[in-house]
């Protein structure tokens, strides 16, 4: 009665295995998107900065990091005295507005433009002088990457949860360039 037993645990086992071996060696088609952050700065002492991450590896990065150095970054606001908690409830009534021009400033040399385009918060600034030259400053966050970075509860940001909302992003997040450093910040599906 034993040897059926093993002939059939035999007969699963090769039939299981070469197709699991196969499995493995094939290429997973879903790329692992990456963020790409790039400074670019011109001068005497000029920096060229190239960070290039994938965003699994951020997400490790917050769960090991030090709850100090979470809380030092978000301690920031207060020192304008803001709470993440009046943040929350400026967000839901910006939110609710939908798409909308928030804010238009236009001046000689300068325009300032905050706006919901669809499913994002587009911030651009413009600003021409005839010491700095021309200042461009375009950043364009997700509205579900705000909505996952201000679920969290208390006084802290749901840093883990709006990373894992930039998995679903492509394209360029921040780009800056005021005429003496360029920076650029975004995500592709990597290598």
């Amino acid at each position: 009665m034993k040897r059926p037993a093993y002939r059939i645990a035999l007969l699963a086992a090769l039939l299981v295995v070469p197709s699991g071996i196969a499995n493995a060696q094939e290429p997973t088609k879903e790329k692992t998107p990456w963020i790409h952050i790039q400074v670019n700065a011109e001068g005497d002492d000029a920096e060229k900065v190239n960070i290039n991450l994938p965003l699994s590896l951020v997400e490790v990065a917050i769960d090991v990091a030090p709850d100090e150095a979470l809380e030092e970054a978000q301690g920031h606001l207060d020192h304008h005295g803001l709470s993440i908690r009046d943040l929350r409830r400026l967000w839901q009534e910006f939110r609710a507005a939908g798409e909308e021009e928030f804010v238009t400033v236009e001046k000689q040399g300068e325009r300032v433009l905050i706006l919901r385009r669809g499913e994002h918060i587009v911030i651009e600034v413009d600003q021409t002088n005839h010491e700095t030259g021309k200042e461009e400053v375009h950043v364009e966050v997700p509205v579900a990457v705000v909505d996952a970075l201000l679920s969290g509860e208390g006084e802290q940001f749901n840093l883990r949860e709006a990373v894992a909302q930039l998995k679903d992003e492509r394209g360029d997040i921040v780009r800056v360039d005021d005429g003496k450093s360029r920076v650029r910040i975004w995500i592709d599906e990597g290598r």
